[in-house]
C-alpha cells in the first residue's frame, strides 16, 4: 500500500524514542495524541517561556533583537553584497580618483620650478626700457604736419601705419615693419616684469596704448585662467574723464596737457558728479577711466581713479593668499601699464607744486620688486587655481548620484519597507546606510590624500588634507539621503540628483562670494564650502602649506577654520534633515508622520495613555455588508492576535475618490490560518499593507497583540513575519544567508539560529540550494524562500500575500504542508486565488468584494450558509457536447441550476432535494464519459462555489457570446510605414504627457542650472573703491627706507607703518639687506624706498631717482608706497599733518564684466546638464527592451527603422524644447558671448548638432545594457567625464606652451565623443569676442572656433545612425544568433523515455506538405543551452494543429518559459528546428514572428499607457486604421472583460487585469498561433473563467500553446497535454489518455468536522471501498484513490448515507484529474520523492 502524504506530520523520519504531544484543538492537528520524535519536540512545541525558544521557526519568538544584533547582521549582509557586486563600489572609488589623477597629470606635465635668490637689480645690465622714449626709435609720423614727438617717416614701404581713427586719434602713427607694433608693445609691457623700471611718462603710456589696440597678436588676448594681466592692462585705453570742482580739474587738465603732447587726444571732458561721468562711459566704446578729485586743498588730497576691470589686479585681495615667494606676474606692473601710477605721480606733483610753488620737487619714481630668497613654485597651482577646486568638488558628483540611485531603488522595489516590517529598527538601517559609504569614503579620501602629498601638495599636512576631504565626503552621505527623500522613481532621481549637486557648486564655480555673510550662507551648501576650503588650501600650499593649526587665509571673507566648522554643521544639518524628511515626506509605500510630529506625538502619546485607561476600545464604523453572513467566532481580546477595527483606505483615481477598503473589521485567532479572498482589486493587498504599515489607514486601526499599528507601528512590526506578493530577495545572497539575516534581526543567535535556518531550509525543500544565490533560483524556489523568511524569526503573526503564486502543483502542496505545520504556533494571514488552498488551509475565511467584507467564518460555516446543495462539475471534450450534458442533468435533476459555463467546463448546482436522483445521473455520465466527457465530479458545496456566488461569478454562462469577427479572418499584410510611425509617436506622446515630471524636469533642470549660472555670473559682488593705504593690512607693517630724510625728515609718521631707516649706498644694497633679513622682521614687510640712487640717474628723465621696492605678494603695494611717499613729502613741505588719500575703483560698465575664467566656467556648466540629458533617450529604449514591450511591438510587425525614426523624432523634439529654453534664458540676460549677433548662429548650431548626434550615440550605447537604471547611471557618468572633465583638461593644456601640442593631439580622439565636441564648441564660442578683437577669428564658424567640432558632429551623426541600424538589423541579429545554432543536432536516444513521447517524435518528424493543413507550431529536436552550461531544454518534439489547445506543463524550472521564449523568438535555440505557421524562426524570423500572438509570463504593459491605447498601439503596428481599429478595440475590451477599465492606465490596474490586458494584446491581429505563458497567473476564479472563454474562442480560429500552474485550467481547455521535467518532455497526449495511463481510476475527497478523528473515516473507507488507497492527509482532508472498478454512483450513495455518522462535512467523488497525473510524474523527481518519503501518515 502506498504511503500517504500527511501535511500534519513533523517532517522527519520516525525514531524509536518518541514522546506524546497534545496539540491545541484549534490547530489543524487532531485532538488525539500524535507521535513525534524527541528531536522534533524541540523544534515544534510551544514553550511557556518564550525566551527559551531557540529555533525561531515553529515556536513563537518574542525576544527582540538588540540594536547591535541588527547592526551586525545588516553589516554582514551588506559586506557580502558588496563583495559580490564589486562594480558599483569600484566606480565610487575610481571616479573621484580619476578626477584627482587628471589634476596630477596636469601637475606632472607643468612640473615645478626652483627659483634661486635674486636682488632683482644689476647695474651692469640695466634694461633698455629705462629709456622711456625708446619707442620713438621705431615709430614715425606719416601725417601731414607730423605727429607730436615723432619724426617724419622717410620710407613708407618699411613702416606699417594706423589707418583708422578708432585705434588712434590720428592716422599718421607708423611702426617699422621689422619690429612691428606687437613686438614693440610686448617689449614695453615686459619691461615692467620683475625688473627695475621708471614710471612711464604720460606720452609714452598713451602711445603704447594706441599701439596695443593696433597690434594683431594672440598674446594680447586676455585668455586663460588669469583673466587680468599686463597685456589686458595696456589694452584698456580710451578717453579719460574728470569729476570734481571745475577750477581744480581745469588746473589738473592744464598741467597734464603741459607734460603730454597726446593728452588732449584722450581727454574726455569734465563732469560735476560721478554718475554723469559714468553715464558718459556707458555711451562711449573706448574708455580709459575716470579721475574723481574729491579734495584738492593745501594739506589734503583725495583722488579716486576708476579704470577698466581688466586693467588692474583683483580688488578683492590685498595680500595674495597664494604666494610661493619671489616675483609674481600681473600685479604691480598692471598699475604702471594701466596708467594709474603715471596719473598718481602727475596729479600729486601738480598738487604740491600748486600749493608749494617754491618747492621745486623734481624726482623720477622707479618701481622694482624686492629681492627674494630661493623658492619653489608650482605653475599648476598658480595658473589653474581657479578651476582646480571645482574639479575637486565635481569629483564627488558621481558618488552622490550613485548613492541616490541605490537609495531610491531600494524604496522603489520596497526592499527597505519590507525589512522594516520584519522588525528592523529604522535607526539600524540609517546607521548602516551611513556606514558603507563612510568606509568607501575613508578609502577614497586616504588615497586622494596620499596622491596629493606625493604630487603637488607636499607641504600641506596629511592630516589636514584628510580631515577636509573626509568631512566633506561624509556630508555627501546624508546629502544623497536628503535628495533621495524627494523621489520614488529611480529614473527620475538619476536625472535630477546630479543637477541638484551641481547647482550646489555654483556659488563658488561662477562667482566666489566676497561678503562674509554671503560666504557663510553659501557654505550651507557643502560642495560650495568644500570648494572654498580647497581654494584656500591650494593657496596656502603655494605659500607654505595647508595645516589645521593655521587655517586663516588672508584675503578671504571667511577663514578656512569657519568653513570647516560649517562643513561639520552641514553634516549635522543634512543628517537631521534626511531623518526628518524621511519621516514626514509622503512616499508610495510606508507611513509618514505629521510635519510637527516632534510636538504632536508627545501630546498624542499622553492622550493615548489616558484613553487606554479610560476606554476599552476606539470607536469605529463596521463596514461589513448588510446582507452578508458572518460566523461569531467568539474571540476574546486575549485570544485574538490581530484585531482590525474599521480599516478604511481611499485613493484618488481620475479625480474621483475610490474606496479600496471600506471600514474593514475582522479578527484572527492565535494558532490559526486566516484566509482573505476576493477578486482582483478587491482590497486584499491593501488590507495587508495597512496591517504592516506600508499604507496608512484613512480611518480605523489594527491591533497586533494589543499594539496599535497607527500609534505603535514599530512595536507591532516586531511581531510580524511578512511574505509580500512580489519577491523581496537580494540576488547576491544565498538562501542560507537570507534566512540567517532575517533570523538575526528577529533576535536569534548561535545554535538557535543554526537550528532555525536548517529547519526552514528543510521545510521549504531548499536544503540542496542553501548555498545557491537567490538570483539563480527558479520562480517557485524564490517564493518558497520568501515564505521561509516570513517564518524564520518565529514571529507571532505571519502575513503571506499570495505565497504560492507561480508555484507548480507539487511545490504548492509542499507549501501547504509547511503552513499547516506552522499554524499551531503562529497566527497566519493568507491571501490566495486558489480556492482549494483556502479550503484546505483556512480556519477562518473572509471574502472581500469592492473593499467590503461580504462574509467570514470557517469553510464549513460558509458552505452551510451560502451553499445550496451539491456541485456537479463536468469537463467536456468539446463545446458541442454541452446540449447532451445539459439535457442529462436537467432530465435527472429538474431543479439543477447552471452556475458557470467557461471553456469546456460546466458547473451545475444540484438541489438538496434531488439527492435520490444523483446516482442515476452519475451512471448516465459514466456511460458517456468515454465519448463526450473528459472528466466529471460531484461534491457537496465547494468553497469555489461560495466564492462565485458571493462575488458574482455567474457572468460566464451558456448565452451566445458577442460576435467578435473583427478579430479574425484578417489577412496579415505588411503595415504601411506611416501607420506604424503614427502608432509609435502616439505612444511616446501619451507617455510623455503622463510623465510630465520627467520631461518637465528635463527642461526645468537644464534651465535652472543655466539660470542660476547666469544670475550669479552676471551679477558679481560689487567691489567699491579700494583705499590705497596701509590700513588695508589690518596690522602694522615695516617699510625699509634709505637716504630719504631729505624728502620727509628724520621721524616720518604714517599710521600702522614703522619706517625703518637702513644704511645702504644704493638700491641693490637695500635689496640685499631685505634678502638677508627675509625671516628676521617682526612685522610684515611689503615695501622699501631708496631715494637718490645715482646709479640710476638718467639725463632724459631729469629727476632724482626714487626707487619704490614692492613685495609682489601685496597686490596694490606699489601704488600704496607712492601715495605714502607723496604724503610724507607734502607733510614735510607744508609743516602740518598732511592727508593724502588715493583710491582705485572699477568702471561701472566693467564691474559686470565676466572674465575669461567665468566665461569658460559658464560654458562648462552648461555642458553638464546637456551631457546628462542625453541619457534620457537611452533609458527609454533600454526600459522598453527590459520590460519586453519592444518585443511585443516587433511581434506586431514593427519595422526597426520606423521604431528608431519615431523615437528619434520624439527625442529630438524634446531636445529642441530644451534648446529653446537655453537660448531664451541667455537672450533674456543678454549674454552676448553666446547669443550675440555674431555668435548666436554658431551657438544654436552647436546645440542642434549635438542633439542630433548625442541621441543616436545614446541609441548605439543602449545595446550594451539590460537594465535602464544602470544604463542611465553609467552613461551619465561617461558623458560627465568625457563631456566635462576631458574638455577642461584639454583647455587647461592649451594654456601653456609646453602642453599646447599635447592639447591639440588630445582633441582629435576626444572629438569622437559628441559631448566633447559640444563642450569644445561652447567654450570656444565664449572666447570668440576676444579672438575677434585682435583679428584671430573673423567668424564664430572658423575652423579653430567651432569648425572642427561641427565637422566631427556632422560626420558622426550618420555614422552612429548607420552603426545603430546595423546592430539592430534583423539579419545582423539572426546572423549573430546562428553562431551557436546547430540545426542538424542529433537526437539523444537517452531522452526518449515514454512511448507517447516517442510516438510524438515520430509524428513530428513525418514529412509535411505545405498548405492549409500544415501545423501552426512545429518543434523538432529543440535544445537550448545557456552560456553558463545549463541545458534548459533538451530534445523537445511536438506539434500543434490549428484549432488545438496544447498545454505545456512542468515544474518550476522545467524549461516551459524557455521553450515559449524560443517559440516567440525572445531567445534563439542552440539546436533543432522551430516553425511557426510554416516559417523557420531562424531562417525566416520576421515572417514567423508576424503570425503569432504572445502573452508572456511577466507583463510587458507600459504603465503610462491606458488599456485602450495598448490595443490601439498594437493594432496600428499591424496596419489597422479607422473603423477596423475601433472594432478591434471594442471587441477585445469586451472579450477580456476590460470595458470598464478602457481609460485606466496599465500601471493602475491590478495584477489580474494586467494579465487580461496582456492577453488582449496577444489577440490583436488574429494570429495563427497564440503562445500563452501562464496567462491567468494572479487572477481570481471569476476572472480566470472569463479568460478561459476567451482562450477557447481564440482556439476556434488558431492554435494555442498554453502553460499554467492552474491545472483545472488544463482540464477545462486543453485538447492535448505535455509535461516537462528537467528540460525534457516526460509525457504527452490527450487528457483522457494521460488519466488512463497515469491515473489510478477515481478520486474521493473527504473532509471531517473539527474534533472528529480521521482514523474512523479511514477504517470506514477500508471496509466499504476495497482497494482504496490513501494518497494524502492534510488536516481534516483525506484524499483516496479508488480502483477503476469502483462505481462512482455507488460511492456517492455510500458516502451520502454515512456522512452524518462519521462527521463528514464535505466530500466529492471524481475521475482522476490532470493534477493527479502531474503529481504522479513530477514526484519521480528526487527532491519530491525525498520529501514524500519523509511525510507521515495519521
Amino acid at each position: 500500500m502506498q504511503e500517504p502524504f500527511d501535511a500534519n506530520a513533523n517532517g522527519g523520519v520516525h525514531e524509536p524514542s518518541t514522546t506524546t504531544l497534545q496539540m491545541d484543538s484549534r490547530s489543524s492537528a487532531t485532538t488525539g495524541s500524535v507521535e513525534v520524535s524527541t528531536h522534533d519536540i524541540s523544534l515544534h512545541a510551544v514553550r511557556k517561556d518564550s525566551n527559551r525558544i531557540g529555533d525561531g521557526v515553529s515556536g513563537v519568538h518574542n525576544c527582540r533583537a538588540s540594536f547591535m544584533d541588527m547592526f551586525r547582521a545588516t553589516v554582514q549582509r551588506l559586506f557580502r553584497q558588496t563583495v559580490r557586486r564589486k562594480s558599483e563600489v569600484v566606480l565610487e572609488v575610481v571616479v573621484p580618483l580619476l578626477f584627482m589623477t587628471v589634476t596630477v597629470i596636469l601637475w606632472s606635465i607643468w612640473g615645478t620650478n626652483h627659483i634661486e635668490e635674486s636682488p632683482r637689480i644689476d647695474y651692469g645690465a640695466l634694461p633698455r626700457t629705462m629709456n622711456p622714449t625708446i619707442y620713438q626709435h621705431f615709430t614715425c609720423s606719416a601725417k601731414l604736419g607730423g605727429v607730436p614727438g615723432l619724426r617724419v617717416c622717410r620710407n613708407k614701404k618699411e613702416v606699417e601705419c594706423i589707418k583708422d581713427e578708432i585705434t588712434a586719434p590720428f592716422r599718421g602713427v607708423c611702426v617699422h615693419k621689422r619690429v612691428g607694433a606687437t613686438t614693440l608693445v610686448a617689449f614695453f609691457a615686459n619691461g615692467f616684469v620683475g625688473r627695475i623700471a621708471p614710471i612711464p611718462p604720460l606720452d609714452t603710456l598713451i602711445m603704447h596704448q594706441w599701439l596695443a589696440r593696433h597690434a594683431n597678436t594672440r598674446v594680447l588676448i586676455p585668455r586663460g585662467l588669469i583673466p587680468n594681466n599686463r597685456l589686458s592692462a595696456i589694452q584698456s585705453s580710451g578717453l579719460l574723464y574728470f569729476v570734481g570742482n571745475a577750477s581744480v580739474v581745469r588746473g589738473i587738465v592744464q598741467h597734464l596737457g603741459r607734460v603730454s603732447h597726446y593728452f588732449t587726444n584722450v581727454y574726455g571732458g569734465t563732469f560735476e558728479t560721478l554718475p554723469e561721468a559714468q553715464e558718459e562711459v556707458r555711451r562711449q566704446t573706448l574708455n580709459w577711466g575716470i579721475v574723481h578729485v574729491r579734495c584738492f586743498e593745501p594739506g589734503s588730497l583725495d583722488v579716486q581713479i576708476y579704470l577698466n576691470g581688466t586693467a588692474l589686479p583683483t580688488l578683492r585681495e590685498t595680500v595674495a593668499n597664494a604666494y610661493p615667494g619671489g616675483f609674481q606676474h600681473n600685479r604691480a606692473e598692471m598699475y604702471a601699464l594701466s596708467g594709474y601710477l603715471t596719473l598718481q605721480k602727475e596729479i600729486s606733483e601738480h598738487h604740491m607744486g600748486l600749493f608749494n610753488p617754491g618747492m621745486g620737487l623734481n624726482i623720477t619714481p622707479y618701481m622694482m620688486p624686492q629681492g627674494f630668497v630661493e623658492f619653489t613654485e608650482t605653475p599648476l597651482l598658480q595658473t589653474a587655481r581657479g578651476i582646480l577646486p571645482v574639479l575637486f568638488g565635481l569629483a564627488f558628483l558621481f558618488t552622490v548620484t550613485s548613492r541616490v540611485h541605490v537609495n531610491v531603488m531600494e524604496k522603489e522595489s520596497k526592499i527597505r519597507e519590507t525589512i522594516l516590517i520584519m522588525g528592523m529598527r529604522k535607526s539600524v538601517l540609517n546607521v548602516v546606510w551611513f556606514l558603507k559609504p563612510l568606509l568607501i569614503d575613508l578609502v577614497v579620501c586616504s588615497l586622494i590624500t596620499v596622491l596629493l602629498k606625493l604630487t603637488y601638495m607636499p607641504r600641506s599636512g596629511s592630516v589636514s588634507l584628510f580631515v577636509v576631504l573626509f568631512v566633506f565626503a561624509l556630508t555627501t552621505i546624508p546629502l544623497s539621503g536628503v535628495i533621495s527623500c524627494f523621489f520614488s522613481k529611480t529614473r527620475l532621481a538619476l536625472l535630477v540628483s546630479p543637477i541638484i549637486y551641481f547647482l550646489m557648486t555654483l556659488p563658488y564655480a561662477v562667482e566666489r562670494p566676497t561678503n562674509g555673510l554671503l560666504c557663510m550662507i553659501s557654505a550651507l551648501l557643502s560642495p560650495t564650502a568644500f570648494i572654498s576650503i580647497v581654494h584656500g588650501a591650494l593657496a596656502m600650499e603655494v605659500s607654505g602649506g595647508f595645516h589645521l593649526t593655521q587655517l586663516r587665509i588672508g584675503g578671504d571673507p571667511v577663514c578656512a577654520e569657519m568653513l570647516l566648522i560649517m562643513l561639520v554643521a552641514d553634516l549635522v544639518l543634512y543628517t537631521l534633515l534626511m531623518l526628518y524628511l524621511d519621516t514626514v515626506l509622503q512616499n508610495d509605500w510606508g507611513t509618514t508622520k505629521h510635519p510637527l510630529f516632534f510636538i504632536t506625538n508627545p501630546i498624542r502619546a499622553l492622550f493615548w495613555e489616558r484613553r487606554k485607561v479610560g476606554t476599552s476600545a476606539c470607536p469605529f464604523t463596521d463596514g461589513r455588508a448588510d446582507n452578508g453572513v458572518f460566523e461569531d467566532i467568539g474571540d476574546t481580546k486575549e485570544e485574538a492576535t490581530v484585531v482590525m477595527a474599521g480599516l478604511r483606505k481611499e485613493y484618488q483615481r481620475g479625480g474621483d475618490t475610490f474606496v479600496a477598503v471600506n471600514n474593514f473589521c475582522w479578527s484572527m485567532g492565535r494558532g490559526e490560518i486566516s484566509v482573505l479572498l476576493g477578486l482582483n482589486g478587491a482590497g486584499k493587498s491593501t488590507v495587508i499593507n495597512m496591517i504592516t504599515g506600508m499604507v496608512k489607514p484613512d480611518a480605523g486601526d489594527c491591533y497586533v497583540n494589543g499594539r496599535s499599528v497607527r500609534r505603535e507601528l514599530s512595536a507591532a512590526r516586531q511581531q510580524m513575519g511578512f511574505c509580500p506578493q512580489h519577491n523581496i530577495l537580494w540576488p547576491q545572497l544565498t538562501c542560507r544567508e537570507h534566512l540567517e539575516f532575517f533570523g538575526k534581526i528577529k533576535g536569534l543567535k548561535g545554535k538557535a539560529l543554526d537550528l532555525a535556518v536548517g529547519h526552514v531550509l528543510h521545510e521549504t525543500g531548499l536544503s540542496e540550494k542553501s548555498d545557491d544565490l537567490a538570483g539563480h533560483l527558479s520562480g517557485g524556489q524564490k517564493r518558497m524562500l520568501s515564505v521561509g523568511i516570513a517564518f524564520v524569526g518565529g514571529s507571532p503573526l505571519v502575513l503571506l500575500d499570495e505565497p504560492t503564486a507561480g508555484m507548480d502543483a507539487s511545490s504548492r502542496r509542499h507549501a501547504w504542508g509547511l503552513l499547516q505545520r506552522m499554524a499551531a504556533h503562529h497566527t497566519i494571514l493568507l491571501t490566495t486565488h486558489f480556492m482549494d488552498e483556502a479550503d484546505i488551509l483556512g480556519h477562518r475565511i473572509a471574502i472581500l468584494n469592492d473593499g467590503r467584507l461580504q462574509c467570514s467564518g470557517s469553510s464549513m460555516f460558509l458552505k452551510s450558509k451560502l451553499g445550496l446543495g451539491y456541485s456537479l462539475t463536468v469537463v467536456m471534450r468539446s463545446k458541442d457536447n454541452f446540449c447532451f450534458v445539459d439535457d442529462a442533468v436537467k432530465k435527472h435533476v429538474p431543479g439543477a441550476e447552471l452556475l458557470s459555463y467557461c471553456g469546456c467546463e460546466v458547473i451545475y448546482r444540484l438541489p438538496l432535494g434531488g439527492v435520490a436522483a444523483f446516482p442515476s445521473l452519475i451512471e448516465k455520465l459514466e456511460i458517456a464519459s468515454d465519448v463526450n466527457l473528459n472528466s466529471y465530479s460531484l461534491a457537496a458545496t465547494t468553497l469555489e462555489e461560495v466564492f462565485l456566488r458571493v462575488c458574482g461569478g455567474q457572468q460566464c454562462s451558456a448565452e451566445k457570446p458577442r460576435d467578435c469577427s473583427s478579430l479574425w479572418g484578417r489577412a496579415r499584410r505588411r503595415a504601411a510605414g506611416i501607420t506604424q510611425l503614427k502608432a509609435i509617436m502616439l505612444k511616446r506622446i501619451f507617455t510623455a504627457l503622463r510623465d510630465r515630471r520627467m520631461h518637465m524636469l528635463q527642461v526645468v533642470c537644464l534651465t535652472s542650472v543655466l539660470l542660476a549660472t547666469v544670475l550669479i555670473g552676471s551679477n558679481p559682488a560689487q567691489v567699491g573703491p579700494l583705499p590705497l593705504t596701509f590700513d588695508l593690512y589690518d596690522e602694522k607693517v615695516i617699510v625699509d627706507s634709505a637716504n630719504c630724510g631729505l624728502f620727509w625728515g628724520k621721524s616720518p609718521g604714517v599710521p600702522n607703518v614703522h619706517i625703518s631707516e637702513i644704511s645702504a649706498k644704493d638700491t641693490r644694497e637695500l635689496s640685499i639687506y631685505g634678502m638677508k633679513t627675509w625671516f628676521a622682521h617682526e612685522y610684515p614687510r611689503y615695501a622699501a624706498i631708496f631715494c637718490g640712487d645715482r646709479m640710476l640717474y638718467n639725463p632724459k628723465l631729469r629727476g632724482m631717482p626714487v626707487v619704490m621696492l614692492y613685495n609682489s605678494s601685496a597686490l596694490h603695494q606699489v601704488a600704496i608706497t607712492m601715495s605714502m611717499f607723496y604724503q610724507l613729502v607734502l607733510q614735510r613741505v607744508s609743516g602740518v599733518q598732511a592727508n593724502v588719500s588715493w583710491s582705485v575703483g572699477v568702471l561701472e560698465d566693467e564691474a559686470t564684466y565676466v572674465g575669461a575664467l567665468q566665461l569658460m566656467l559658464i560654458g562648462a556648466i552648461m555642458m553638464i546638464p546637456l551631457t546628462l540629458i542625453s541619457s534620457n533617450p537611452l533609458a527609454w529604449v533600454v526600459k522598453e527592451r527590459e520590460c519586453g514591450s519592444l518585443h511585443m511591438q516587433r511581434i506586431a510587425g514593427l519595422r526597426f527603422p520606423i521604431y528608431w525614426a519615431s523615437n528619434f523624432l520624439f527625442d529630438i523634439t524634446m531636445y529642441f524644447i530644451s534648446v529653446s529654453a537655453i537660448v531664451s534664458v541667455l537672450m533674456l540676460f543678454d549674454q552676448e558671448d553666446y547669443v550675440g549677433s555674431e555668435t548666436i548662429g554658431a551657438f544654436i548650431t552647436a546645440l542642434m548638432l549635438y542633439g542630433l548626434t548625442s541621441i543616436v550615440f545614446a541609441y548605439l550605447l543602449s545595446f550594451l545594457f539590460r537594465e535602464h537604471s544602470k544604463a542611465q547611471l553609467v552613461v551619465m557618468g561617461f558623458n560627465f567625464v568625457v563631456g566635462f572633465l576631458s574638455v577642461i583638461v584639454v583647455y587647461v593644456f592649451s594654456l601653456l606652451e609646453i602642453t599646447r601640442e599635447t592639447s591639440e593631439s588630445l582633441r582629435w580622439p576626444f572629438r569622437l565623443i559628441p559631448s566633447f565636441c559640444v563642450g569644445e564648441a561652447i567654450i570656444n564660442i565664449s572666447h570668440f569676442r576676444f579672438g575677434k578683437a585682435v583679428g584671430n577669428a573673423t567668424s564664430a564658424f572658423d575652423m579653430d572656433v567651432t569648425g572642427y567640432p561641427f565637422i566631427y558632429l556632422a560626420v558622426e551623426f550618420p555614422i552612429f545612425s548607420l552603426l545603430g541600424f546595423l546592430f539592430d538589423h534583423p539579419r545582423r541579429r539572426a546572423w549573430w544568433n546562428r553562431r551557436s545554432y546547430d540545426r542538424t543536432k542529433v537526437f539523444d536516444e537517452a531522452h526518449s523515455g515514454d512511448s507517447d513521447v516517442e510516438e510524438e517524435r515520430c509524428r513530428v518528424c513525418l514529412p509535411m506538405v505545405d498548405g492549409p493543413g500544415y501545423p501552426p507550431a512545429r518543434v523538432v529536436n529543440l535544445s537550448k543551452k545557456y552560456p553558463n552550461g545549463k541545458e534548459a531544454v533538451r530534445d523537445l518534439f511536438f506539434l500543434v494543429s490549428s484549432g488545438e489547445i496544447f498545454a505545456l506543463l512542468g515544474t518550476n524550472g522545467a524549461g516551459k518559459t524557455t521553450t515559449m521564449s524560443i517559440l516567440c523568438q525572445e531567445l534563439m535555440p542552440t539546436g533543432g528546428v522551430v516553425e511557426t505557421c510554416g516559417c523557420d524562426i531562424v531562417k525566416q524570423g520576421g515572417k514567423a514572428l508576424r503570425c503569432i500572438g504572445y502573452c508572456p509570463q511577466f507583463d510587458t504593459c507600459i504603465s503610462l499607457l491606458s488599456v485602450e491605447e495598448h490595443i490601439r498601439l498594437q493594432a496600428g503596428l499591424y496596419g489597422m486604421v479607422g473603423e477596423e481599429v475601433e472594432n478591434v478595440v471594442t471587441d477585445l475590451l469586451y472579450m477580456c472583460d476590460l470595458t470598464k477599465y478602457r481609460k485606466s492606465l496599465a500601471g493602475e490596474l491590478s495584477g489580474g487585469n494586467r494579465r487580461k490586458l496582456s492577453l488582449a494584446v496577444a489577440l490583436v491581429g488574429g494570429p495563427g498561433v497564440i503562445f500563452l505563458d501562464e496567462p491567468t497567473a494572479g487572477m481570481d476564479p471569476i476572472a480566470r473563467r472569463k479568460i478561459w472563454s476567451v482562450i477557447e474562442r481564440a482556439a476556434c480560429q488558431c492554435a494555442v500553446v498554453l502553460t499554467t500552474h492552474h491545472l483545472e485550467e488544463v482540464e477545462a481547455l486543453a485538447h492535448r497535454v505535455a509535461i516537462m521535467k528537467d528540460g525534457t518532455m516526460r509525457c504527452v497526449g490527450r487528457n483522457a489518455h494521460l488519466k488512463d495511463k497515469y491515473g489510478a481510476g477515481y478520486e474521493m475527497h473527504i473532509c471531517v468536522a473539527e474534533g472528529e478523528l480521521p482514523a474512523l473515516v479511514r477504517e470506514f473507507v477500508d471496509r466499504q471501498f476495497a482497494g482504496a488507497t490513501l494518497r494524502e492527509c492534510k488536516g481534516r482532508q483525506l484524499v483516496y484513490a479508488l480502483p477503476r472498478s469502483t462505481s462512482l454512483a455507488d460511492a456517492f450513495r455510500t458516502l451520502e448515507s454515512s456522512k452524518d455518522l462519521l462527521g463528514i462535512v464535505d466530500y466529492s467523488v471524481s475521475q482522476a484529474t490532470i493534477e493527479r497525473v502531474f503529481l504522479q510524474i513530477t514526484e519521480q523527481d528526487e527532491w519530491v520523492s525525498k520529501q514524500t518519503t519523509e511525510m507521515d501518515i495519521v
